[in-house]
């Protein structure tokens, strides 16, 4: 038989129990306080993608098809400090890859920018499409059809445009909270 001090087992003091109680409570709070963090940056950084993403869609998009269009519709200032004319926030012109004789509208319903493809045409004659000035022999303006419509890009939240030879255009998204993108570029057409 062993003597009776060495068969006590010792436990944890309720003080050691305490201290790794709140040792370990303090290591999961850290630990929990960290990966909401990481994760908050993540969502900020995939929101600053999004509308940069969308923002230079926009533009890529929109200075290819005006570099190639023999003539812009919508008319706009000659200059950012311009009043004489009012700002559009949208353009017109046609479609300079068509041989249809169709036009391009880019336009913002809500944040969603969208595209129309229009098409002119005298109610005398609906299938022939003509130019969006031409005038028919009453002095009547042509009539216009939408042909389709389609989204482009998502939180757009302003476009501008002005300029005459060169057509300055600003584009700016906006993800709804407080991350804003804005990005210029000027577009020479080859006319």
């Amino acid at each position: 038989m062993q003597p009776k001090s060495s068969m006590q087992k010792r436990g944890f003091s309720l003080t050691e129990l305490l201290v790794a109680v709140m040792i370990s409570s303090i290591l999961v709070t850290l630990t929990v306080s960290v990966y909401t963090l990481v994760r908050k940056s993540m969502t900020v950084d995939q929101a600053k993608a999004d509308i940069s993403q969308n923002a230079r869609i926009t533009v890529d998009r929109l200075s290819r098809e005006l570099r190639q269009t023999p003539q812009i519709v919508t008319t706009l200032p000659l200059n950012a400090a311009d009043t004489s004319v009012t700002q559009p926030g949208e353009i017109e012109f046609e479609d300079g890859h068509a041989n249809d004789l169709t036009y391009r509208r880019y336009y913002r319903n809500g944040t969603t920018l969208q595209l129309q493809v229009k098409e002119y045409y005298f109610a005398a004659s609906p299938s022939t499409r003509v130019r969006w000035n031409e005038v028919n022999g009453s002095g009547n303006l042509p009539l216009s059809a939408v042909i389709s419509t389609q989204d482009i890009a998502e939180f757009v939240s302003g476009l501008v445009f002005y300029g005459s030879e060169v057509v300055q255009m600003e584009v700016t998204t906006t993800d709804g909270a407080n991350q804003t993108f804005k990005i210029q570029t000027s577009i020479q057409g080859r006319n």
